[in-house]
């Protein structure tokens, strides 16, 4: 038998698998087997392959590491995200960051994974209470100089202001207040949301939840302004018809 010399904290334990004594020191506090292979065994076996730094692991394998592993309790996962709310990152912490994922490529079959994930779920399914937050980042981030399809500006200021996120906030707000349903003959479905006042002649109210109402698609084409109607017609007259309103 191995003979074990306690010196200032140190402590003979027995290993939980094999029942083996072994000499436990004071830093080695959750310490419970006495080998690696002991280890592996309360883990269900050592890994079935080791390819460099990676590990292939059985199905039984994944299993038994998922409910062993603390770091995945829901408790321990909440006192985590709150230990690092708030906190920011230095710039070197991002640089090495970037530095360990540049080269990094995912696979094929993650990739549709990834795809699959989010195909088909709102922004409120996806990002919760972050959803807003989410979709005025993204927008930020894809903007002018910062598009890919970026060729100096040649979009019209008309098309900038029908594409930009505070106009789809607005016409989701008409719809929701409409109940989804057109105001002029009740249909729903095929809706648009239509300016009161037009677009083009009262660039203050493009905004404004008042000047906007729900239409289905035949009744929006019926209206005095719709498409190239307006420019057809005297603009003159349209302009003394609302302003005098």
């Amino acid at each position: 038998m191995f003979e074990f010399i306690n010196r200032g904290g140190h402590k003979d334990m027995k290993c939980t698998i094999c029942s083996k004594d072994f000499l436990k020191i004071k830093w080695g506090k959750t310490r419970k087997f006495c080998s690696r292979s002991c280890y592996f065994k309360s883990k269900g076996g050592k890994p079935t392959a080791m390819i460099g730094n990676s590990r292939t692991w059985t199905e039984e394998q994944r299993k038994n590491l998922s409910k062993n592993n603390v770091a995945r309790r829901p408790e321990v996962r909440l006192k985590i995200s709150q230990a690092l709310k708030g906190r920011k990152k230095s710039r070197e912490q991002i640089a090495k960051m970037v530095q360990s994922k540049k080269g990094f490529h995912h696979t094929q079959e993650s990739r549709k994974q990834i795809s699959l994930w989010g195909k088909g779920k709102s922004y409120k399914e996806l990002y919760g209470d972050r959803a807003l937050v989410e979709r005025i980042k993204r927008s930020e981030a894809k903007k002018g100089s910062k598009n890919y399809f970026w060729k100096g500006g040649l979009t019209q200021a008309n098309l900038l202001v029908r594409n930009s996120l505070e106009y789809k906030f607005w016409r989701e707000a008409v719809f929701k207040r409409d109940n989804y349903t057109c105001v002029k003959c009740g249909a729903r479905g095929g809706i648009n949301a239509d300016h009161i006042k037009p677009f083009s002649l009262f660039p203050e109210l493009r905004f404004e939840l008042t000047n906007g109402r729900t239409l289905c698609v035949p009744c929006h084409q019926n209206t005095d302004t719709y498409g190239t109607r307006l420019w057809k017609s005297q603009k003159s007259y349209y302009y003394n018809r609302f302003l005098a309103k």
